[in-house]
């Protein structure tokens, strides 16, 4: 019995160290904002989107349990669409301003239960407004996938929070892409 108490403890002691230091963080709004370099084209001369959305709202997030699994909140989730239209030369932080009105919808984001690369989907719907008015003048959900590798990062916390920003990053990305083809 003595044997059999020894052999378990050595199997899960080392499991119980590795989810005490494991504990799982937010996802962080700088790791998930797109920076100017990181754009492959450019906003069109003359369009009337420069420096002219402003962010009314952000919601579907979720707030991170550090004894669960990373999440992405929608104070992150602003901060990194702020930071990326400021990037991308669309923002203005003034509502009385600005020509347009964003609203963003984090609706799911698909996470794995377990394996050795993370990928996470992302899927956001993006409405922008004219002014501050209900008129509708572009929709688009988005779903964009990004893999965490293990060579990355051991520890699965970590791997799925990098899963996590790497997909609202590339789905933030995608979205303004969306916004210097249109035409208006």
């Amino acid at each position: 019995m003595k044997y059999c108490l020894k052999i378990f403890a050595c199997l899960t002691l080392p499991l119980i160290v590795l989810f005490v230091t494991g504990c799982a963080k937010p996802a962080a709004w700088q790791n998930m904002a797109i920076t100017k370099t990181e754009l492959s084209t450019c906003l069109p001369p003359g369009s009337t989107l420069k420096n002219n959305i402003y962010v009314q709202e952000v919601d579907g997030g979720s707030e991170t349990h550090p004894m669960w699994v990373s999440r992405v909140s929608n104070n992150e989730f602003k901060a990194a669409m702020l930071q990326s239209l400021k990037s991308a030369e669309l923002y203005n932080p003034n509502s009385h301003d600005s020509l347009y009105t964003l609203k963003a919808s984090l609706n799911k984001l698909q996470q794995p239960v377990i394996g050795f690369n993370f990928t996470v989907t992302s899927n956001v719907t993006y409405r922008l407004y004219k002014g501050n008015s209900n008129r509708l003048m572009f929709e688009k959900t988005l779903n964009t996938p990004y893999t965490a590798r293990f060579s990355e990062t051991f520890m699965g916390t970590e791997r799925l929070q990098k899963a996590n920003e790497g997909s609202i990053k590339e789905n933030i990305k995608e979205f303004i892409h969306h916004l210097y083809k249109l035409k208006i």
